[in-house]
């Protein structure tokens, strides 16, 4: 669906007619997580998705700390007023069908961090592929930043991710289970397994967990169809 955009973007040849997704979550400490996608299938086959990704808190307080030179302590804290941090992602998508079985994708992502004062912004490029193996079984690859410029008054540089993804279909493709793996360079990886059952054509259970080697999140959440309208739950 126009999710694909986030997770693989080669999952957006498989969309059929165009789709708008959003999404909503309150994280700690009252962060935002805001996610909306467009994905616009065209007659030739191929899809174009646009998409943003917004993580966003505000009210931190901001102050003013005179230390002592000689014990380096603080002496005085004034309050300065309040500063917000901000990060999004914009990113225009395109997939296609290499053949009957092979999908593949590509996302342009511009993204800007703004912390009080201090601000940066990043221009990346994600690859994905993904190969149907028979009607129940596919296998989704997918890099992220590939290729990233920065420009800001930071230093920091966007990571490149490795992620695979396999999902299975069983009992007439009512029940879903797909194992992720996603692994940061110079880093750690992270395991993510989940599924989804529909108990009728309306409705749908999920689960999900997160962690390797111990589980760091447990998700359940539900999923209702009506026609061309549907309205996805989730609690973490």
């Amino acid at each position: 669906d126009a999710s694909a955009a986030y997770w693989n973007p080669a999952g957006l040849a498989q969309v059929q007619r165009k789709e708008f997704t959003t999404m909503q979550a309150t994280l700690f400490q009252q962060t935002k997580l805001t996610y909306f996608s467009y994905a616009h299938p065209t007659k030739g086959g191929s899809t174009f998705a646009l998409s943003m990704t917004q993580l966003a808190n505000k009210g931190f307080e901001q102050v003013d700390v005179v230390y002592d030179p000689s014990t380096n302590e603080p002496q005085t804290v004034t309050s300065n007023g309040s500063f917000n941090d901000q990060q999004q992602a914009l990113s225009l998508s395109w997939a296609n069908g290499v053949t009957e079985t092979v999908l593949f994708g590509v996302n342009v992502k511009q993204v800007t961090r703004k912390l009080a004062g201090s601000s940066d912004n990043f221009k990346s490029l994600d690859l994905g592929t993904m190969k149907m193996m028979g009607a129940s079984y596919r296998l989704g690859l997918g890099i992220q930043n590939v290729f990233a410029m920065r420009t800001g008054d930071t230093e920091d540089k966007l990571p490149v991710t490795i992620k695979l993804g396999n999902s299975l279909r069983l009992f007439k493709e009512r029940l879903t289970l797909a194992a992720d793996m996603n692994k940061v360079l110079n880093g750690d990886i992270d395991m993510r397994f989940g599924g989804e059952y529909w108990i009728v054509r309306w409705f749908a259970f999920r689960f999900g967990l997160l962690g390797l080697p111990r589980i760091q999140e447990t998700d359940f959440g539900f999923g209702l169809n009506f026609k061309s309208f549907s309205l996805d739950l989730a609690q973490g």
